[in-house]
C-alpha cells in the first residue's frame, strides 16, 4: 500500500484522541481559559496534530534516502502549510481582535501585561525543549566538545533567540534543525507580528507608550533586513480583517445555518487535496470564508467546542515543539535509522501511532508543569516589571491624531 495513503493519517489522529480522552477522564483537569472563541481553542489542537502528519511522512523519506523534503502528496504538504497557515490566523486575528475590541469600549490595552504574557506563553516551554536539544546533541557527541566551547555557546544562543538570526549546527551535529523537525522556523514570525501591535494599535486609535512604538519600529526594520518571507504575513492579514466582522448579524446566521458545516467541511477538504502553495491566493479566501464562519458561531458539527478538542488545543503548544524531538528519539534512538528506514508503509505508521500517544502524554506532562504554571504568573510578574524597572520616561503615551 501507498504510504501517503490519507487513509494512514487516522489511525495516529485516533490514537491521540484516545489518548487525550483518557487523560482528560482520569487526571481531573481543570480546562484553562474560557473564551470567546471557543472553536478557535478547539481547532488549535488539530492544527498541530496535522503538522505531526505532515512531519510523519517528511521522516518517512528521510529514512529512506536521508534528504528532508516535502512529500508527493498534496494532503499530507497540506497538513502542514495549511496547519501552520491557519496559526498565524489565529494569532492575527485574537490580537487584532484585542485592539478592536478596546476601540469599540474605549479602554486602554495594558501592553505591560501584554508582553509578559507573550514571553510566559512562548519562553519556558521553548527554553525547556532546547534543553532537551542540546542533551540529544550531547548523547550524539558521547559528551564531547567537537568545536571550541564560545562557538558552542554561541551556537545555542542562535536557537535560544528563536532562530531568529538564524539556526546554525551546534556542537559539529549536521542539521541539528531535522531535530526539532525545523518547527521553530515559525516563532519569529509569531514575534513579529506581537511585537507590531503597538505600532498597528497607534495607526486605528489607540493611545501607545512610546516606549512599544519603539519597538514596533524596530521589529519592522529587523524584518526588513532579515530574510523573512512576506506572504506568511498574509496569513496574519486573513485573521486581522476577520476579526473586523466578528458579531456581525448576517454573518453569525449564515455561520449557524444547518448546511453551514457541510459546506465549510468540502470546502476545506478540496483545500487539501486540490490546492499547493502556488494557489495561494485562492487559499486565503478559502482561509478568510472558513475563519469567518468558526469565529462567527460555528464549530464544524460541534467538534471544535468538545472538551477533548479544546483539551487538545490547550497542549497545541506543546504539541507543536515536541514532536519533532519524539520522532528523533524514536527512530534515531530506539529503533535506529537503519531499521526504521526497512519498513513497510503498515508497519511505519504503526510507529507514527506510538509516536502519537507518547507525543500526547508528553504534551500533557509539559502543559500542566511548565506552560499552566507560566500563564498563571502573567500578573504577578508584569507588577514585578512595573514596580522594579524605572519605565515612567518611556511609558508616556503617544495619542494619535
Amino acid at each position: 500500500m501507498n504510504a501517503f495513503s490519507p487513509i494512514f493519517a487516522f489511525f495516529p489522529i485516533l490514537i491521540a484522541l484516545l489518548t487525550a480522552s483518557t487523560l482528560l477522564k482520569h487526571c481531573n483537569l481543570q480546562l484553562g481559559r474560557s473564551s470567546r472563541f471557543s472553536s478557535i481553542d478547539g481547532l488549535r489542537g488539530y492544527l498541530a496534530l496535522f503538522v505531526f502528519l505532515h512531519h510523519s511522512t517528511i521522516w518517512y523519506l528521510y529514512l529512506k534516502d536521508g534528504r528532508w523534503q516535502a512529500p508527493p502528496s498534496l494532503l499530507y504538504t497540506n497538513f502542514g502549510q495549511i496547519g501552520v497557515a491557519l496559526f498565524f490566523v489565529i494569532t492575527g486575528f485574537l490580537f487584532s481582535f484585542k485592539l478592536i475590541d478596546a476601540i469599540k469600549k474605549k479602554k486602554s490595552i495594558d501592553w505591560t501585561q501584554l508582553f509578559v504574557s507573550r514571553v510566559l506563553r512562548l519562553v519556558p516551554l521553548y527554553f525547556f525543549v532546547m534543553l532537551v536539544l542540546v542533551l540529544i546533541i550531547l548523547v550524539l557527541t558521547n559528551f564531547s566538545l567537537i568545536t571550541s566551547f564560545s562557538v558552542f555557546v554561541n551556537r545555542v544562543m542562535y536557537w535560544l533567540g528563536f532562530t531568529i538570526f538564524g539556526h546554525p549546527d551546534i556542537n559539529g551535529v549536521q542539521s541539528t534543525w531535522v531535530i526539532m523537525a525545523g518547527v521553530a522556523w515559525s516563532l519569529p514570525y509569531e514575534w513579529f507580528y506581537y511585537f507590531s501591535l503597538p505600532l498597528l494599535g497607534f495607526l486605528i486609535g489607540i493611545r501607545v507608550p512610546v516606549l512599544y512604538v519603539l519597538l514596533s519600529l524596530g521589529t519592522f526594520y529587523l524584518f526588513y533586513i532579515l530574510p523573512f518571507e512576506i506572504v506568511h504575513l498574509y496569513y496574519f492579514g486573513v485573521g486581522i480583517v476577520s476579526a473586523v466582522f466578528v458579531g456581525n448579524r448576517y454573518l453569525t446566521i449564515l455561520a449557524k445555518h444547518r448546511f453551514a458545516d457541510y459546506f465549510l467541511t468540502m470546502l476545506l477538504l478540496s483545500t487539501f487535496f486540490l490546492l499547493d502553495k502556488q494557489n495561494i491566493n485562492i487559499i486565503l479566501i478559502i482561509l478568510f470564508i472558513f475563519f469567518l464562519a468558526i469565529t462567527n458561531g460555528n464549530s464544524l458539527f460541534g467538534i471544535l467546542t468538545h472538551k477533548l478538542s479544546i483539551f487538545l488545543g490547550e497542549m497545541s503548544y506543546s504539541l507543536y515543539l515536541l514532536h519533532g524531538i519524539i520522532f528523533f528519539i524514536v527512530f534515531k534512538f530506539l529503533l535506529g535509522f537503519r531499521y526504521a528506514s526497512s519498513f513497510p508503509p503498515i508497519m511505519y505508521w504503526g510507529v507514527v501511532s506510538i509516536c502519537a500517544l507518547i507525543l500526547v502524554v508528553c504534551s500533557f506532562v509539559t502543559y500542566t508543569w511548565i506552560e499552566a504554571p507560566a500563564m498563571q504568573r502573567v500578573k504577578y510578574f508584569s507588577n514585578l516589571l512595573r514596580s522594579r524597572i524605572p519605565l515612567k520616561g518611556y511609558m508616556k503615551r503617544l495619542k494619535p491624531h
